[in-house]
């Protein structure tokens, strides 16, 4: 126990007061930063200029928020206003990861927000997860949470960083960063499992310059990559906006389960973004395949200097599309 920001009771007090502000009055911390920080919360947790921070092997710094619902939606968790939330607990790199993390079990969604500096506002776990179980129930408009990360916010961990989330994904921003380390796991994974009240199963935006980073340099062999397991689609959108992988695969298995409209979740990889790997870049597609140049629609756009482009050091740049494959306007593969 100590008086620092990480794990004294700087970090305790503005989180006590924001729980209070949002509803939840009765509060608990270890000011050691032994356990998790905040747990079962049945209301929303807002977190503005608070430093979070848990290193127990195996637990979680926010679990369980959102039990009830206000107005016919779940709970959430909202991360903002320079804050930091942290999984302090270390292993020896290479080793089998714990099963714990940053934020587990939101029934509503997890928006992290850096309004304007990516180093006042950022999510680390040094040996475990980012942020999964999102969106537990379905809200009464037909809904399911989901997760954002913008405005140049960092969610940086050693295993998969964003994970079973039964709305959408949205990544967006210059100097956004989504990125995972482990191998054999994916950095976006499992995405979008339940069709929403109109019928369509959710999807992965990644745009205005944001990056979502595999960078495991592990080896082939662990397999992992980006982006994997959307029932929807995938869209990356955005000059300077990338999904890469330094040793595995960028985005597989796509459009999982038919929306009701008869459509399958696709890709799509648009105006100036850049999808590259090790392995095969984009493969195991249900639905259509668009590597455009200029943004779809567009009536000028400057095609010959297109930046868009997938590429692959050793796989296929393209593989295993089930609808159609169209690269247009100057894009390359």
């Amino acid at each position: 126990v100590d008086w620092s920001v990480d794990d004294g009771l700087p970090s305790v007090i503005p989180a006590t007061l924001s729980l209070a502000m949002s509803g939840y009055g009765i509060t608990h911390s270890d000011v050691g930063g032994y356990n998790g920080a905040v747990a079962y919360v049945t209301g929303s947790v807002i977190l503005d200029g608070a430093v979070l921070s848990s290193n127990n092997y195996g637990s979680w710094t926010i679990e369980t928020v959102g039990s009830e619902k206000v107005d016919g939606k779940y709970g959430s968790v909202f991360v903002g206003g320079g804050t930091e939330v942290v999984d302090e607990n270390t292993g020896s790199k290479g080793d089998a990861p714990h099963n714990g993390g940053l934020i587990q079990k939101v029934y509503g969604s997890v928006v992290v927000d850096g309004i304007t500096s990516a180093s006042d506002n950022k999510l680390v776990s040094n040996f475990g997860s980012g942020i999964k179980e999102v969106g537990i129930s379905q809200n009464d408009d037909g809904s399911w949470g989901g997760v954002k990360i913008l405005n140049g916010a960092h969610v940086e961990t050693y295993c998969d960083s964003i994970t079973n989330v039964k709305g959408g994904v949205v990544i967006d921003g210059v100097g956004t960063l989504v990125q995972s380390e482990y191998g054999r796991i994916w950095t976006i994974n499992t995405i979008g499992s339940e069709k929403d009240g109109a019928g369509n199963y959710g999807g992965v935006t990644v745009s205005g310059g944001a990056k979502v980073q595999d960078k495991c340099e592990y080896g082939t062999v662990f397999n992992g990559g980006a982006i994997s397991k959307v029932y929807g689609g995938v869209v990356v959108t955005g000059s300077g906006t990338e999904v890469s992988s330094v040793q595995g695969i960028g985005i597989k298995d796509v459009g999982i389960s038919q929306n009701d409209d008869g459509s399958w979740g696709g890709v799509r990889i648009l105006n100036g973004a850049h999808v590259k790997t090790y392995q095969d870049s984009i493969t195991n597609v249900k639905g259509d395949v668009v590597v455009d140049g200029g943004t779809e629609g567009a009536a000028v756009t400057d095609y010959a200097n297109s930046k868009t482009k997938v590429t692959s050091e050793t796989g296929m740049a393209i593989s295993d599309v089930t609808g159609r494959l169209d690269v247009v306007r100057g894009a390359a593969i």
